[in-house]
């Protein structure tokens, strides 16, 4: 089976390097996989494997060791219902360390969601990490390709969403489809000294956030996902954050009989459907 998945990934990395002219330099060349992988270290056959490094210390280690000419990102999106978090800030630091070799190709692998005609929370996240890609690609002229892929499936990954379905089934638990997740997502915000830009996000049950129920530092995407909460009026607001620390909060307003309460917006969940009623329109799950 590990042969097997060291044959898929060769040709899915031929492939890619066929597609943006890069043939010369394959099977030739090293590949270096780094992250949570089946495969093993083959040095005679130039094929080394990592997983990705805790501290960013190792990362700028490797990147100064190794000269890297292309490199492919596996996005978490290419599996069906994979892990969101941390997909951004993994994402932004290679990417930072690409932008310091203008010679780095970068292709994002990532999955079909960012296609879909329906605008949902998941495909907004997907879109977000696209657009972080396009970002970088235009502010530090690094060549970036995406390519959108079909769904990938393993019978022998654990974390796979399909493999612990049926493990699930196997043993003869109960397997329960949940969609209860509520998706916060905002507009990309800029920096005019193209420094990196993360955002706080709040959700509290009143306007002055003295009762926060959800919050969550660092957010590198445009989105965050929580667990829908109980019927009732709630408030969310966002602050955008460069790298210098200065902050930047949403334009969004609560109006109030004191008058408008700036960098906030208001939304209501209904009991009996669960539907988002935010400002005039209806958002559903």
């Amino acid at each position: 089976m590990v042969k097997h998945l060291k044959k898929v990934c060769k040709t899915i990395i031929s492939m890619l390097i066929k597609f943006v002219g890069f043939d010369h330099i394959f099977p030739e060349s090293e590949v270096f996989i780094m992250g949570n992988s089946l495969l093993k270290t083959e040095r005679k056959k130039h094929f080394i494997v990592r997983p990705f490094p805790e501290r960013d210390e190792e990362l700028e280690d490797i990147f100064r060791t190794y000269d890297f000419e292309l490199m492919v990102y596996f996005s978490n999106y290419i599996t069906f219902h994979g892990t969101m978090e941390g997909e951004a800030e993994k994402l932004r630091k290679v990417l930072s360390y690409c932008k310091r070799s203008k010679e780095i190709h970068v292709i994002y692998l990532t999955g079909p969601e960012a296609g879909d005609v329906a605008t949902t929370g998941k495909t907004l996240l997907v879109r977000g990490a696209e657009n972080l890609c396009c970002q970088y690609g235009k502010m530090y002229q690094i060549p970036v390709k995406i390519v959108r892929i079909p769904y990938l499936y393993s019978g022998v990954y654990k974390e796979d969403y399909f493999y612990k379905m049926f493990a699930a089934i196997r043993s003869g638990e109960l397997v329960e489809i949940q969609d209860n997740a509520l998706n916060l997502n905002w507009d990309v915000s800029y920096d005019f000294d193209a420094e990196d830009i993360t955002y706080t996000v709040e959700l509290a049950t009143d306007y002055q956030f003295q009762n926060v129920i959800f919050r969550q530092e660092g957010v590198a995407v445009p989105e965050v996902q929580t667990s829908v909460p109980a019927a009732g009026q709630y408030f969310v607001r966002v602050r955008a954050t460069d790298s210098s620390g200065k902050t930047q909060d949403a334009f969004d307003y609560y109006t109030t009989d004191n008058g408008k309460n700036y960098g906030m917006k208001c939304f209501y969940v209904t009991a009996e459907w669960k539907d988002l009623y935010c400002s005039n329109s209806l958002y559903r799950r």
